[in-house]
């Protein structure tokens, strides 16, 4: 997955959040866009139905391209949380 940090736990103890445990995380802080969708969209592709992600990201992009990105597939983004820096998405594979 690129440079991005996968299953980090760097990642987890910076995500600051209270969310359910997640089977995935992505850290994508950094990386400008697209990089922060991309690594979702490859993370996604090998995930099972039903798997959490997190993604780290500090691109202000990202708060419009991960949104847009669980409409257009059909996937949910359950929550965010400012994260400094950035923001993290909590995100949900439904079925394909």
């Amino acid at each position: 997955m690129s440079d991005s940090e996968v299953n980090s736990p760097a990642a987890r103890a910076d995500s600051g959040t209270s969310w359910p445990p997640a089977e995935l995380w992505i850290d994508e802080r950094g990386h400008r866009c697209p990089a922060p969708v991309i690594a979702l969209g490859r993370a996604a592709r090998a995930a099972s139905e039903e798997t959490l992600i997190v993604v780290l990201a500090d691109d202000p992009a990202a708060e419009f391209d991960i949104p847009a990105w669980c409409r257009m597939t059909g996937n949910a983004l359950v929550d965010s949380q400012a994260n400094q820096p950035g923001t993290a998405y909590l995100v949900r594979i439904n079925a394909r």
